[in-house]
C-alpha cells in the first residue's frame, strides 16, 4: 500500500509536531534522549534484502505513564550505504535513506521512582518514508519515494542517563524498494 500525497499529506508534518511538541504540557516526568543509530540488513523470507550498512540517529521524548510504562515518539534518519543487488553487475547500484516517525509504548521490568532504569521492552508503530535512488548499467539514476507503515518491536536496558537498545524494523507496505533491518541505538537520556 502505497500513501498518497494529496490523500495523506497532512500525515508527516502532524507526527513531527506532535512529535517536537508532546513534552510541552506533560508532566515533569518527560525525558528526552539523543542517540546514534545502526542498521544492518535483516533476512525477508529467502533472501536478504538489497541494503548496504545504515547509519543515522534519532530524537526520542518519553513521558511516563506509570511506574512501569511509557509513552514513545521516536524521529529517526537512516542513510544505507550503496550496494550492488545483483552479482553479475557491478554498475547497477542502490543506495536508500530512511526518515521513520514513530509513536509506541515501552515497558520497564523494575518499577521506577521517578526515573526509568534497568531492562525494557518495545514497540512502536508509525511511517518510514523511503528514498532509494538506483544508478542503471548505462548510468542514468531514478529516485524512488515511498512512504509505508511501519512496525519496531524491541528490547534494551537503560542504565542511569545511557540507553543501549535493539529494534527490527519492517516496513508494513511490501512494494519492493522497502527497508528491513536490525536497528541498534545507544543514546543518552535527558531527565
Amino acid at each position: 500500500m502505497r500513501l498518497s500525497k494529496t490523500k495523506y499529506g497532512f500525515i508527516l508534518p502532524a507526527w513531527v509536531i506532535l512529535l517536537l511538541f508532546s513534552a510541552d504540557g506533560l508532566s515533569q516526568n518527560t525525558f528526552i534522549s539523543l542517540g546514534p543509530e545502526l542498521a544492518l540488513p535483516a533476512k525477508y523470507f529467502q533472501s536478504y534484502n538489497d541494503r548496504g550498512t545504515g547509519l543515522g540517529g534519532s530524537f526520542r521524548v518519553e513521558p511516563l505513564l506509570s511506574y512501569h510504562v511509557s509513552f514513545i515518539a521516536t524521529l529517526g534518519y537512516i542513510s544505507f550505504a550503496k550496494t550492488s543487488p545483483f552479482s553479475t553487475s557491478s554498475t547497477f547500484t542502490t543506495k536508500a535513506a530512511a526518515t521513520p516517525i514513530e509513536l509506541g509504548i515501552k515497558y520497564y521490568t523494575i518499577k521506577n521512582t521517578g526515573k526509568p532504569k534497568g531492562f525494557f521492552i518495545s514497540a512502536e508503530m508509525g511511517l518510514i518514508p523511503t528514498n532509494t535512488h538506483v544508478t542503471f548499467e548505462n548510468g542514468s539514476g531514478h529516485n524512488h519515494r515511498e512512504t509505508g507503515f511501519s512496525l519496531a518491536p524491541g528490547l534494551g536496558y537503560l542504565l542511569k542517563h545511557v540507553e543501549g537498545g535493539f529494534r527490527l524494523r519492517n516496513n508494513l507496505t511490501v512494494n519492493g524498494f522497502n527497508v528491513y533491518y536490525y536497528d541498534f541505538r545507544i543514546a543518552y537520556l535527558f531527565f
